[in-house]
């Protein structure tokens, strides 16, 4: 897992208009077992610096096939990435890098 800390730019941080003053920036290979329909599925993820209260926005390099990423922080340097199923049926994924980035405030 490669993590980048993106700088502060002040003005020209694309996300500062929202009040974000930090973005970790990381990939993780994370291969979910079978997730029935209606259900969810817990990877965890240790990202330093991720602290609680902020915002994790998770996508994946592989069709979601009618599941939903997201995440949060659950603890100090530790990002919960849940994949939701609304597929209407069960669901089970090959092996993905899943983007996650998590943003200060």
């Amino acid at each position: 897992m490669a993590t980048h800390k993106l700088p502060f730019n002040g003005p020209q941080y694309p996300f500062n208009q929202n009040g974000f003053t930090s973005c970790i920036d990381t990939t993780a290979v994370i291969n979910f077992a079978s997730i029935a329909d209606a259900a969810q599925a817990v990877d965890q993820q240790t990202i330093t610096g991720a602290a609680l209260g902020n915002h994790v926005v998770v996508t994946a390099d592989i069709d979601n096939a009618g599941l939903r990423f997201w995440g949060y922080v659950s603890a100090a340097d530790t990002v919960e990435v849940v994949a939701s199923n609304l597929s209407g049926g069960a669901v089970d994924l090959a092996s993905a890098t899943f983007n996650i980035k998590v943003y200060g405030m």
